[in-house]
């Protein structure tokens, strides 16, 4: 399988490289030929890229800081076509020597495809190297399970219910949760259960696995039927004879491991297994929603199995672990372990993995366990990660650098989805999307983590803004063994100086973390800005101590940034105007600081793609030039009362999908100058909105024919509109008019209006 980074990289390269060509980027002599030799190079990389990726584990030497170059090559070279377009954008003359810059990367590159030849790399289709799962059985030994005798009280009264033997149809039960998480044994247990045994005349069990291969079902049902081999191998006569096996008998059949998503591939079976008798069940255990779905699972019928409690989790590791230890070893390792269990965050197949490892170390090493990363421990990895990898290879090469990108978080961190989206849109990875929305591809990936439990949702009711997301610890040790240099977390303490040294000086994503306060502020560490190559930084505090003002530094040193995310708690009082420098930049998140205003540099950022500003409240006017951001997709305004006036132009970001707010200014506001302000009629071709759309001082509004032209009725995703015409005098008089011309839009939930004085 292919690098996750590399591979959609590669593909955007070629995506990007083959829209040069089309728009004829011969504007500079030779450039056209350029463009056409990384075409051609990329695909013969690309022909070979899954074969190597196999073999850095085997020779990593080698073929290892083969792909290292390569990946480096790839992003110079994303960067070099980045700037190219920004060039053509801004109208700037200097595309000659970005044309040189073209030609060394293609240097590069051709180093790179002529060394490729040393390793004999051949071409690679389909997933030769995705581990395979050990088949399951439906034995089981009960007594060292911990922990899930609720679960299986639960899972046995859904199949044993008086109401539900009624019904007509097989019912279908489904066991969903992540990999490692006990699915399987919870499925054992039912079928150990004497119950079960009693109330089934026949229990079969199939390991299903991937892919769903329906003959080879049909033969190991008919197999636990007659207990001997079919020799037919044909779908239709297999079917046939499971249904006539299974007529009037009240069946239980276990399918383990589903992964299909083809629904027709179930509907077969499913039909030939409607004659079994009232009562018959159908028990599927599955790390997707999605799959539980298809095959027919109600929401009744569905059980999402949860994690181990600490003292389970304890409960097995150390059954596992002090195995044949005497009292005394057991008494000493006791608190090491306890620590160890706890960093299996309640996952059993980390329990039992570290358990096992440990079963015959020594104190020094179970102690070196705790302290470590665990996906830098070599036996832990091997272990834990290949039943993570099967979730993993299951994904799309788009969904899994989605995935990746993750490992930028630390552990335990909540990340509002909406930002998690934006911050994949900043670094391309959705690339050409057609007449979709990036917005959309953004929200199925997202589903598809959380699907397969790779990802995990948390509500809060009084966070209003949006769902937050985290990952799992060991699902977060996965994805830092698949990045390995590529994301670093870095913690800074008090306002003296801190060294971070980067691994291999090539970090491309940063998050820096604000701890402990311990003096008037603190300071990013200027060893940050040798880190050239970073195309994200987030920098944000693991507490609500508001002495830890930021003390800026010249993030334009950064000139690579893609996302630049600054939020949380007033950490800087302003942006210097270097900003412009950051050409590569989609992404800026400056929610709650204590600004006036931005720099009008900011007008400067074609690129940029969403501008965060909301709890700026002492924010009081936009960038003049603000129009200019044709890319601007998201302006968030929420909680930015000293607003007075929308920029004259804004009118022009047609590519707007978020514009929280849009305050209509006065001509006899004192702090407005006329000619820069934006009418209300400007929102008239920004139809691409949705969600939330909030007017504020609509009783300032002179003429009604604005409120029409706004053209709010073709908002038709936007979801909540509020009508603010606030506390001015003399509004009362246009008030009525102004809602007579209002045409909300037509797929509204939920209208507010505020200060309404109009009859």
């Amino acid at each position: 399988m292919a690098d996750p980074i590399l591979s959609v990289l590669l593909e955007q390269l070629t995506s990007i490289l083959r829209q040069q060509v089309e728009q004829e980027v011969r504007l500079v002599v030779g450039v056209e030929k350029q463009v056409q030799r990384l075409q051609s190079s990329l695909g013969d990389i690309q022909a070979v890229l899954e074969d190597a990726e196999r073999r850095q584990f085997k020779e990593r030497t080698t073929v290892k800081q083969w792909l290292y170059r390569l990946k480096d090559v790839s992003y110079d070279m994303d960067d070099v076509l980045d700037e190219w377009n920004f060039t053509i954008l801004k109208q700037v003359s200097v595309r000659r020597d970005i044309a040189l810059k073209i030609k060394e990367v293609n240097e590069r590159v051709d180093d790179i495809v002529n060394d490729k030849g040393k390793f004999n790399f051949t071409s690679i289709k389909g997933n030769d190297e995705v581990p395979e799962r050990q088949p399951s059985a439906s034995v089981i030994d009960v007594s060292k399970v911990r922990g899930r005798d609720e679960d299986k009280k639960t899972i046995i009264d859904m199949l044993l219910s008086e109401s539900r033997s009624q019904e007509s149809n097989v019912r279908i039960i489904s066991i969903v949760g992540m990999g490692g998480i006990g699915k399987t044994t919870l499925a054992q247990m039912v079928c150990d259960d004497m119950r079960v045994k009693t109330h089934f005349s026949k229990i079969i069990w199939v390991c299903v696995s991937s892919p769903f291969d329906e003959i080879k079902i049909a033969k190991a049902i008919l197999e636990s039927l007659s207990n001997s081999t079919p020799q037919l191998n044909e779908l239709d006569p297999l079917l046939q004879n499971v249904s006539q096996s299974i007529t009037g008998q009240k069946f239980l059949l276990v399918l383990d491991d589903v992964w299909t998503e083809d629904y027709r591939k179930f509907e077969q079976l499913n039909s030939a297994l409607s004659r079994g008798a009232p009562g018959s069940s159908i028990l599927v255990t599955t790390r997707k929603e999605t799959v539980a779905k298809i095959v027919g699972t109600t929401n009744d019928n569905m059980f999402r199995l949860g994690l181990l409690s600490d003292k389970e989790c304890w409960s097995l590791f150390s059954q596992v672990a002090f195995w044949g230890r005497s009292s005394e070893e057991c008494k000493n390792l006791n608190n090491i372990g306890r620590g160890i269990a706890k960093r299996c965050n309640g996952l059993p197949l980390a329990a039992k993995v570290l358990g096992s490892m440990l079963r015959f170390k020594n104190t020094k090493e179970w102690e070196s366990v705790l302290e470590s990363e665990l996906w830098k421990v070599e036996e832990a990895e091997k272990g834990l990660f290949p039943p993570l990898l099967l979730s993993y290879y299951d994904l799309s090469p788009l969904v899994r650098r989605c995935f990746s990108y993750c490992a930028i978080f630390p552990k335990d961190y909540e990340m509002e989805k909406d930002e998690l989206i934006k911050l994949w849109m900043a670094q391309g990875f959705f690339g050409e999307t057609g007449s979709r929305d990036m917005e959309d591809i953004g929200e199925e990936c997202y589903r598809s983590l959380l699907m397969r439990s790779l990802l995990q949702d948390e509500q809060h009711p009084e966070n209003i803004r949006s769902t937050t997301i985290k990952m799992h610890d060991i699902v977060h040790d996965f994805a830092q063994s698949l990045t390995e240099n590529e994301c670093s977390v870095m913690e800074v303490n008090s306002s003296e100086e801190s060294r971070f040294d980067f691994p291999h000086g090539r970090a491309r994503h940063l998050m820096v973390i604000l701890g402990e306060v311990l003096g008037e502020g603190i300071s990013l560490p200027t060893s940050i800005l040798s880190a050239k190559d970073l195309r994200s930084l987030i920098v944000d505090k693991s507490s609500r101590d508001d002495r830890a003002k930021l003390s800026p530094i010249s993030f334009a040193q950064l000139t690579c940034l893609r996302s630049l995310y600054l939020n949380r708690y007033s950490l800087l009082e302003e942006i210097p105007s270097e900003i412009e420098n950051l050409i590569h930049l989609r992404y800026l998140n400056l929610a709650n600081f204590e600004l006036r205003e931005l720099p009008e540099s900011v007008s400067d950022l074609i690129n940029l793609q969403s501008l965060i500003l909301y709890g700026c409240v002492g924010l009081k006017r936009l960038p003049r030039g603000l129009g200019n951001l044709i890319n601007l997709r998201h302006l968030e305004l929420d909680n930015t009362d000293d607003l007075h006036f929308m920029p004259r132009g804004i009118g022009r970001c047609t590519s707007l999908r978020t514009l929280t707010k849009f305050v209509v200014s006065s001509s006899g506001d004192d702090n407005v100058n006329e000619e820069d302000a934006a009418s209300l009629g400007e929102l008239e071709n920004l139809n691409h909105l949705r969600g939330s759309l909030e007017i504020t001082g609509l009783g300032k509004l002179k003429d009604a024919n604005e409120a029409k032209k706004a053209q709010l009725d073709k908002k038709k995703r936007v979801k909540t509109l509020v009508l603010d015409f606030g506390m001015h005098k003399g509004g009362e008089k246009n008030d009525g008019q102004v809602m007579e011309a209002i045409q909300p839009p037509p797929n509204l939930e939920k209208l507010v209006i505020q200060f309404y004085r109009g009859s």
